[in-house]
């Protein structure tokens, strides 16, 4: 009985472990692969097909807005002044309040230009005067 008992526990023994390195966590550790061009949720990159399909940017910034001014009226201030007026957007925080300064940009560098010379200190966006300057491009 004595060489059959330990037998039979060695065999016990080696089943335990294999169950339990083929269904625990505390296996071997593995190295963790990286990935490669992981997208957050939430935002959108965006890729020009070409060089050639990629418009001038002709924008400015505008300061001093007050937080009641919203994208639409930004827009709309400017597209029923200068018809190339293609976007506004105004900057926000990570709560979505206005930090008080938003990007306009047109479609011709001409109405840029009229832009910063006729709307300069300008009432009617909140209750402040606008404050334009020439916007740079970050790309």
């Amino acid at each position: 009985m004595g060489p059959q008992a330990s037998f039979k526990g060695k065999d016990l023994m080696a089943k335990k472990r294999e169950c339990l390195q083929a269904y625990s966590w505390w296996r071997t550790p593995q190295k963790k692969r990286k990935k490669k061009n992981k997208i957050k949720p939430g935002r959108i990159e965006f890729v020009p097909s070409s060089t050639n399909s990629v418009r001038p940017d002709y924008s400015i910034f505008v300061g001093e807005l007050t937080p009641e001014v919203d994208d639409f009226q930004l827009y709309d201030y400017f597209l029923k002044r200068y018809p190339s007026c293609i976007d506004c957007k105004i900057a926000t925080d990570l709560l979505g309040y206005s930090r008080g300064y938003a990007f306009v940009r047109f479609g011709e560098q001409g109405d840029q230009m009229r832009a910063l010379q006729d709307c300069q200190n300008a009432p009617g966006l909140g209750g402040k005067r606008i404050r334009l300057s020439i916007g740079i491009s970050k790309r």
